[in-house]
This record gives structure tokens, sequence and C-alpha cells, in this order.
């Protein structure tokens, strides 16, 4: 099967194609998204009481958009990565050991 996709992707369900690791870990996660269009990505972290711990946006993001998430100043515990391309939301929960 081949997609070819151009342009903003709003949209196209990326659920399979986000990925966090390693997860569990130390705090240090890579953020992998497949991305078949161009979209902006806002990418968010938040603790269990739903305190934002991190919060970025890139801009017009595409391909194979890879972000390093620096977790390792936070408790152990689980947190959730909340994520924004362009108008669709995905979350994923993150655990730091």
């Amino acid at each position: 099967v081949v997609e070819i996709c151009s342009g903003v992707i709003d949209n196209y369900d990326l659920t399979d194609r986000i990925q966090t690791y390693p997860n569990p870990s130390n705090g240090q996660f890579t953020l992998d998204i497949n991305m078949p269009g161009i979209a902006d990505v806002t990418v968010k972290v938040l603790d269990a009481s739903g305190r934002e711990i991190l919060n970025s946006t890139y801009l017009e993001a595409t391909g194979n958009f890879k972000q390093n998430l620096d977790l390792q100043d936070v408790s152990a515990g689980v947190y959730t990565l909340s994520l924004q391309v362009g108008n669709r939301n995905y979350f994923k929960r993150l655990s730091v050991y």
C-alpha cells in the first residue's frame, strides 16, 4: 500500500504513527511521529494532578518528526503526554522511574 499525502493532515489519524521510547525511562524520552503531511505540533506533558510539566510547539512539522523530551527533573511516576497535531489530539502515558 502506498500512501501519498501532501498538505495539512488535520483529518488523518496518526494513532499508529506516534511512538515514545524508551518507556518506561529515567526521564529521557524520544517522541517519534511519522507524519504524511504538514501540521503544527504542540507537545505537553502533564502530571497526575493535571499540572503542565512541559509545553512546546513546533510549526509546520512534517515527515519523520522526532523530538527529545527531558523529564529527568521530575519525580518518578506516570505522566500524560498530550499531543495536538493539526486539529487532532492524542494522548500517551509516560512512565518515569
